[in-house]
């Protein structure tokens, strides 16, 4: 009798055990096994692959954008350069036209006075060639 209560203690604990471990191994999942660990390392590697990939090319991407706005502000920078020059150039015939058909007529300039100074230049204050002589002082 005394065999028979310890073989059915035995089923017991062997019945709790299997439920413990039944009970715990879902909430607790078994590590994986050196297979699965294998294939989540390469599924990472390959994932790291491609977000490398990706910001290679972001990088490639906003290089080709900058290398683009630095030629188009090249390009501003002398067409502007041309668009200043040509517009002192035609304030300056524009000036000295002013100037050698009224000269003969106004008193000569001071010395002291500076020769873009067109109120000393023609002895008149007008604003469109005070303009230009501003134009011309830059």
């Amino acid at each position: 009798m005394e065999a028979m209560q310890g073989m059915a203690q035995e089923d017991v604990l062997a019945s709790n055990a299997f439920d413990y471990v039944a009970s715990t191994s879902s909430s607790h999942p078994r590590p994986p096994t050196q297979a699965q660990f294998a294939e989540q390392m390469q599924h990472l590697h390959h994932q790291q692959q491609q977000l490398d990939n990706w910001l290679q090319q972001q990088e490639l991407q906003q290089q080709r954008e900058m290398d683009h706005w630095q030629v188009y502000q090249q390009q501003l920078d002398q067409r502007v350069a041309h668009h200043q020059s040509t517009v002192t150039a035609t304030l300056q015939q524009i000036f000295d036209l002013v100037t050698s058909a009224t000269k003969g007529s106004k008193e000569p300039a001071p010395p002291t006075a500076k020769s873009t100074d067109i109120t000393h230049v023609l002895g008149i204050e007008h604003p469109v060639m005070q303009a230009i002589a501003n134009v011309l002082r830059l």
